[in-house]
C-alpha cells in the first residue's frame, strides 16, 4: 500500500468518525430536550389568532374553551387561560382558553326587554343599565300623564316602541344605546281655574290635579289657621276663555273667615 493510499483512508476514517459524532450530538440533543418542560407565557389580552401563532412556534395547541360578549372589549381576545401564566408544562400540551365573542349579545325588544312605555324613565334606566344598555333622553313631549314618564323609545333612529307596544322582531345589542321621549308637565294648556271661596287645602289639592302651582300667598287680616282659610282673589283671575299652561303658578290672597258674597258650604 502507498503512502498516498495510506493517507486517503486515514482521511475517510476521520470524515467518517466525524459523521457519527454530529449524528450522535444531534440524536442526544433531541433526547434530552424530548419532554422537557416549558415556562407557559400569558396569552390574556392578545387576540386568538396571535396567540395560536406563537403558541404553535412553542409546540402547544390553543383551544378554544368558550366565547363570552364584554362590552368594550374587540371580538377574539383572550380573556382566561388554563393552566395559567407560569406554568411548567411539555411539549405539545393543549392549552384551553376563553375569548371575547366577535358579535354582540342580543336581546329581544318583546321578550327580554322589561315594559317601557309608560313606565318612569330613570326607573327604566336603571333596569336597562343591568342588561348592559345605555339610555338617553331624546325629547320631552307635553302630555296629560305624571313627566318623566316614556312616551316613544328609539333605536337606531328607528321609532321601536309607543302606545302600540313593541315593534315586532327587534333585536337590541348588549352595550347599545337606547334613545327616549319622555313626558313633561309644562307645554299643556288648561283653563284658568276658579280658586275664589275655597279653602286653601283643597286648592292646592286642586292644583295639583290641574298641573298648576300655587304662586305668591298673600294672607288678609289674622290667619290662625291656613288650611282652613278662604281665598278671596287670585292673579290671574278665572276665566274660562283664557288658557294657561301646566306648571304655570297663581297668586292668590286668602283670609280666615268666608266673605259674605261666597256661598254657604
Amino acid at each position: 500500500m502507498t503512502i498516498k493510499r495510506f493517507l486517503l483512508h486515514i482521511f475517510l476514517m476521520i470524515a467518517l468518525a466525524a459523521i457519527i459524532l454530529f449524528v450522535v450530538f444531534q440524536w442526544l440533543k433531541v433526547y434530552t430536550n424530548h419532554g422537557q418542560e416549558i415556562e407557559l407565557p400569558s396569552y390574556i389580552g392578545q387576540l386568538y389568532a396571535d396567540a395560536k401563532e406563537d403558541a404553535s412556534d412553542k409546540s402547544f395547541e390553543l383551544i378554544v374553551n368558550d366565547s363570552l360578549h364584554i362590552v368594550g372589549k374587540r371580538g377574539g381576545e383572550i380573556i382566561s387561560q388554563n393552566p395559567n401564566q407560569g406554568a411548567l408544562v411539555k411539549e405539545n400540551r393543549k392549552i384551553y382558553v376563553d375569548i371575547t365573542k366577535y358579535t354582540a349579545d342580543t336581546y329581544s325588544l318583546k321578550d327580554d326587554i322589561p315594559t317601557m312605555y309608560g313606565q318612569e324613565y330613570e326607573r327604566t334606566k336603571g333596569k336597562l343599565a343591568n342588561l348592559q344598555i345605555t339610555s338617553a333622553i331624546k325629547s320631552k313631549k307635553a302630555d296629560k300623564g305624571e313627566p318623566n314618564h316614556i312616551l316613544e323609545v328609539w333605536y337606531e333612529g328607528e321609532l321601536i316602541y309607543g302606545q302600540n307596544g313593541p315593534k315586532p322582531g327587534v333585536k337590541i345589542r348588549k352595550g347599545s344605546q337606547l334613545d327616549f321621549v319622555v313626558s313633561k308637565s309644562t307645554g299643556e294648556e288648561v283653563s284658568i281655574p276658579d280658586w275664589r271661596c275655597k279653602r286653601l287645602g283643597l286648592v292646592l289639592t286642586l292644583a295639583r290635579f290641574d298641573k298648576l302651582k300655587i304662586g305668591e300667598i298673600e294672607m288678609k287680616g289674622l290667619v290662625t289657621n291656613k288650611d282652613s282659610a278662604i281665598v278671596i282673589k287670585q292673579f290671574p283671575s278665572p276665566d274660562p276663555l283664557s288658557r294657561i299652561e301646566t306648571g304655570q303658578a297663581i297668586d292668590i290672597i286668602i283670609q280666615q273667615e268666608k266673605p259674605a258674597d261666597c256661598p254657604l258650604e
